[in-house]
């Protein structure tokens, strides 16, 4: 007994099933892409800030304007972040994004980030090290509250959004059942016609 392969025109070759992306795979690479963007942000802002406050070492006043110039962006960047999230995502799924993005930021900043100053992590002792860890961390937190009130505030947070489609689809299916309901209306007003005679008009007086 032998088995033949015949090829069939009705199905997709090999190739294009092993291709094709499994469902979900967008959204993974999406969530992943917007959490490497945040880290990133953050780890470019903090390194800046080493970075400058290197070449600004003989100037004192310089380094603490630096140091509250990084502290604000860490805190903006994170807002904006919250803000932008919050109108597409509910809490349950953008807190922990959230949070991964800045615990991812906040390591590579602790750990990488003072090679940028001519420093290394631990040069000041485990005590300069952590307090610049509760620093950036404090800068997050404020962040994600600022930018969650904002869009509490001017209406784009996941909930707001939820019941506008909720308000925007009710309403349509309003005026569809009204529209349904005016129909039979209009046909029976303009179905009745008058009817006509189909006799002879009757003559007074015969011939």
């Amino acid at each position: 007994m032998r088995l033949y392969l015949v090829p069939s025109r009705s199905l997709p070759p090999v190739w294009h099933i092993a291709a094709a992306p499994a469902p979900g795979v967008h959204k993974v690479n999406e969530r992943n892409r917007s959490v490497a963007i945040v880290a990133g942000l953050l780890f470019v802002v903090y390194t800046l800030g080493w970075f400058v406050n290197w070449l600004a070492r003989h100037h004192h006043n310089r380094q603490v304007a630096v140091g509250i110039a990084e502290i604000v962006l860490i805190g903006l960047i994170v807002a904006i972040a919250m803000f932008r999230w919050s109108s597409r995502l509910p809490m349950v799924e953008l807190m922990p994004r959230l949070v991964v993005a800045v615990a991812i930021g906040c390591a590579a900043s602790a750990l990488i980030s003072p090679f940028a100053g001519g420093s290394y992590p631990f040069k000041a002792g485990a005590g300069d090290f952590f307090l610049k860890i509760w620093i950036f961390l404090g800068a997050s937190l404020v962040g994600m509250a600022v930018g969650y009130v904002a869009a509490v505030a001017v209406g784009r947070d996941y909930r707001a959004g939820v019941l506008a489609r909720m308000e925007h689809r009710s309403s349509a299916r309003a005026a569809a059942a009204e529209s349904r309901g005016s129909r039979p209306k209009q046909k029976q007003s303009g179905g009745s016609k008058p009817k006509q005679s189909g006799g002879r008009p009757k003559s007074g007086s015969r011939r």
